[in-house]
């Protein structure tokens, strides 16, 4: 269990600081950080009270300028009244993408993206087909000034273009390669800081989760009692069907064609005996993709299996800000006594700190039921 449960009533004294071009600015007035999952851009967005604003960054300044950079903390400094940015965690650190005035609420909003930005705003025609994938994420990383953590890679790129049948013959972002790439190695790719991560998804069977507790009233409590302020789960029954991926390719070497297939069936005797099976027959989905062997096409429909899967079950919570909660983070719900008591893969930790409001945070994840298992 990764996260601390506050006894109730507990006070907390959450703090923020905002930076400015690497400069410190106590005018905020609220922000709000977004972190997504692995394949997208955190974005931010903050507003600045105009009456607030020191005299040599004022609002004729700050809406002159052509090229700014903010850097968002929030956390929970040994001490409240007296701390700067080394006590508290960075969130976000990017180029602001939008300026907006509002004159009458004496108000501007900056808003941008973090570093991943870099490379989604960087097109390159380069193919690196005697590189590793793990390479090209350093080589990229380095041409941004840059950090990486890699996790080591074998296969030379070239490989992957020649099962996919892919010819680059027109440039690309730089995040649609790394992200390629991530895919091919079933990798997460993702920017923190001004750090590139490159590295294997979290493993559910190994790394410890963030827990959602949910108590049913009882003779003590007379009411609910949970981690959060709120909590909404979602089922899609279509997804909820027995789930079948057929994946057909042509071997070269082999010189025949051959259809493997991949399957979620729901298991209700083993699970919860008394739930009902979706209406319907299964929903079944094709793929048709050139040059593999049999076992990369039947590990290429186990992977698309599992991506329709975690589309099934939603998980929607408000709760309380914190240092630990990531898009990286494992979840876990307890104490429902339903199927959504389960883990949940993170799409989305918005966080947000304003004077009125406080630290609070939004978590969007989503899994597939425990009722459904693949078959072998």
């Amino acid at each position: 269990m990764l996260n601390t449960i506050l006894p109730l009533g507990e006070a907390r004294a959450p703090r923020g600081v905002v930076k400015l071009n690497g400069v410190p600015i106590d005018a905020w007035v609220d922000f709000e950080v977004d972190n997504n999952g692995f394949y997208q851009a955190d974005t931010f967005r903050v507003n600045f009270a105009c009456n607030w604003l020191p005299a040599d960054r004022n609002k004729a300044w700050l809406l002159s300028q052509a090229d700014l950079t903010v850097e968002l903390f929030a956390g929970f400094p040994p001490d409240p009244t007296n701390y700067d940015s080394s006590s508290l965690k960075s969130w976000i650190i990017g180029r602001v993408d939008d300026v907006q005035y509002k004159p009458v609420a004496g108000v501007v909003e900056l808003s941008g993206r973090d570093y991943t930005s870099q490379f989604l705003d960087a097109k390159t025609a380069e193919q690196f087909t005697t590189k590793t994938s793990s390479q090209v994420a350093q080589i990229l990383a380095a041409r941004h000034g840059m950090q990486a953590v890699v996790k080591t890679t074998t296969t030379p790129v070239g490989t992957y273009y020649q099962i996919d049948h892919v010819k680059v013959s027109d440039s690309q972002t730089e995040w649609d390669l790394l992200t390629w790439l991530a895919h091919k190695e079933n990798f997460a790719c993702y920017v923190q800081g001004q750090t590139l991560h490159f590295e294997p998804l979290p493993d559910p069977s190994k790394d410890d989760t963030y827990v959602i507790q949910w108590s049913e009233p009882d003779a003590t409590t007379g009411s609910p009692t949970a981690t959060v302020e709120d909590l909404e789960f979602s089922r899609n029954l279509t997804v909820a069907k027995d789930i079948i991926v057929y994946v057909r390719s042509m071997n070269a070497k082999q010189k025949k064609g051959f259809t493997v297939k991949a399957q979620a069936q729901h298991n209700k005797n083993k699970v919860i005996r008394n739930a009902q099976l979706p209406y319907g027959q299964a929903q079944v989905y094709s793929y048709s993709i050139p040059g593999l062997t049999q076992a990369e096409a039947q590990a290429r429909a186990n992977a698309y299996l599992q991506d329709l899967s975690k589309h099934e079950m939603r998980l929607h919570a408000v709760m309380p800000g914190d240092d630990v909660l990531s898009p990286r983070t494992l979840v876990s719900v307890t104490g429902t006594d339903t199927v959504f008591d389960q883990i949940y893969y993170p799409d989305s930790v918005i966080r947000a700190m304003s004077i009125r409001d406080g630290y609070r945070m939004t978590l969007s994840a989503k899994n597939h039921s425990v009722e459904s298992v693949p078959l072998p």
